[in-house]
Parts: structure tokens; C-alpha cells; sequence
């Protein structure tokens, strides 16, 4: 979903790495042990057969620490003048990888006077009204308050730098917004795959913007001694409307499908 001439500055960034004849990964560190791959293939492909293709990229740079696959978008590149070049246009998948499990939050202070238990309609109040808060703060440009969010393990995975450019560059890519809508609000009670106990909460949402229809994804919010919540898990999945357009009807119903759009 870049541009052409984003396209290239990122590519001149990355490191290449080999995949499969006729394919090719770049490699872009976001942060501590998290990686941004780009795959480019000359035909459609699906987010599995995609994802298999760049597992061993993602392997070799995370070794022994397990990969962990996060957001991922699709993006038609075409030529810079298609009328002169012979070369097709190339599909590619824009995937973000995290290395290892996130680092656990330190343990908070207990407060002199402990907080009286909240319910669970009043958390889920507290996370609704934060999911919007964090999202206003990354669509108005306000990157520093929108990273002020984040627990302590989502801050050790990414520097407040390398996120905010990335997060720059997809509002320039997306173009202002034009609607956001939390769809659903799931509450998990020491989940067992979590890195640390206590009350998660998922808000599933929707977004459309002035170049981008399809977009979709969730933030993950974890409960704080003190009652608050804080976002440990951010997921998006998107495509934007100059490369939708391109699509076929079956490939943008087969990405909706598994990006749960």
C-alpha cells in the first residue's frame, strides 16, 4: 500500500534477504526484536502461503526466540512510468514480526489505600473510553501521547521513534479519517498464554479513511494495580483503495475473511 517512491526509499533502507526463485524479502528493524518483512511476488497470494514464505527470513533473524506474527497489509507496485518499462507491477505483503515473548511489566507498587475492585462494566466503560482517546492521538499526529499509552512491555518492543515514524507514514498512506467504531469489547480473566495475570481486554475495531476502506484490527489492554489499563497489544489489518481497486472481488473477500474485517 506505498507508493512507488515509497516503495523504493524503503527498499533502499532494508537489507535484502533471498526467499524463493523469482521473490524477493527485505528486512526493516522497527525495534527491540520486532522487524517489518516485505515480500514481493508477481502473482496474488494468500496471508498463509505468504506468511510460510517468509518464515524462514523471520526465523534466521530471531534464532532460537520464537517468531511471533503481527499486522500485516497487501500493496500493488507498480513502474514508476509504465510506459516505458516492460515489468509487471509486483503484489506485495507487508508483514510485522516480533522476536521472543514480550517482556514482562514490572510489578507495581502496592498504594498505601488499595482501590476499591472495579466491575466489569465499569473496565469495560474505562477501555472503550481509552481505545478512542489513543486512537484520536495517533490520527491527530499526537504520537508521543498515543505511545504514553503503552504498558511497559509493548515500550520495550518499540522505541517511541520508530513508532511514531511508522505510525506517520501510515497516516500518510491512509489520508485523514473519516470513521472509527469499536464493534466489540472481549474481557479475559487470566488468560494462560498471557505474560503476566490479571484482566485483559480486547476492543475489535473498524476504521475507514479518505484513501483506505478496509481496515480492521484490535488493541489489547491490560488492568494496573491502580485500576487502569493499559495497551499491550495493538494488531491492524488493512488495504488501501488504489490497490483494492486493483483486486479482484474474491481477493478482497479472502483478505476480509482472514483479517476478520
Amino acid at each position: 500500500m506505498l507508493s512507488s517512491a515509497a516503495a523504493g526509499a524503503l527498499l533502499f533502507m532494508a537489507t535484502a534477504c533471498p526467499a524463493i526463485a523469482g521473490e524477493e524479502v527485505a528486512v526493516r528493524q522497527l525495534g527491540n526484536a520486532a522487524y517489518e518483512l516485505t515480500l514481493k511476488a508477481g502473482e496474488p497470494l494468500e496471508i498463509a502461503a505468504g506468511q510460510a514464505r517468509l518464515k524462514p527470513t523471520a526465523q534466521k533473524l530471531c534464532g532460537e526466540n520464537q517468531v511471533t506474527f503481527g499486522r500485516y497489509s497487501f500493496a500493488r507496485q507498480e513502474p514508476v512510468d509504465p510506459a516505458s518499462s516492460t515489468a509487471p507491477g509486483q503484489l506485495a505483503l507487508r508483514q510485522e514480526i516480533r522476536c521472543g515473548q514480550a517482556t514482562p511489566e514490572k510489578a507495581a507498587a502496592a498504594p498505601s489505600t488499595m482501590k476499591q475492585p472495579s466491575t466489569p462494566e465499569e473496565d469495560q466503560k474505562q477501555v472503550e473510553a481509552l481505545t478512542y482517546q489513543y486512537l484520536k492521538a495517533k490520527d491527530s499526529g499526537d504520537f508521543a501521547k498515543a505511545y504514553g499509552f503503552f504498558a511497559d512491555s509493548m515500550k520495550a518492543t518499540v522505541s517511541q521513534e520508530s513508532w511514531s515514524a511508522a505510525q506517520k507514514e501510515f497516516n500518510a498512506l491512509s489520508g485523514p479519517v473519516t470513521s472509527r467504531r469499536i464493534r466489540k469489547i472481549t474481557r479475559y480473566d487470566n488468560p494462560p498464554s498471557a505474560p503476566r495475570p490479571g484482566v485483559y481486554i480486547a476492543a475489535d475495531l473498524v476504521s475507514q479513511f479518505q484513501n483506505m476502506d478496509t481496515h480492521c484490527g484490535f488493541v489489547v489492554w491490560h488492568g494496573q494495580a491502580d485500576g487502569s489499563f493499559r495497551a499491550v497489544r495493538e494488531e491492524a489489518n488493512y488495504i488501501n483503495r488504489a490497490t483494492q481497486q486493483r483486486m479482484t472481488p474474491e481477493q478482497v473477500t479472502a483478505f476480509k475473511a482472514s483479517a476478520r474485517c
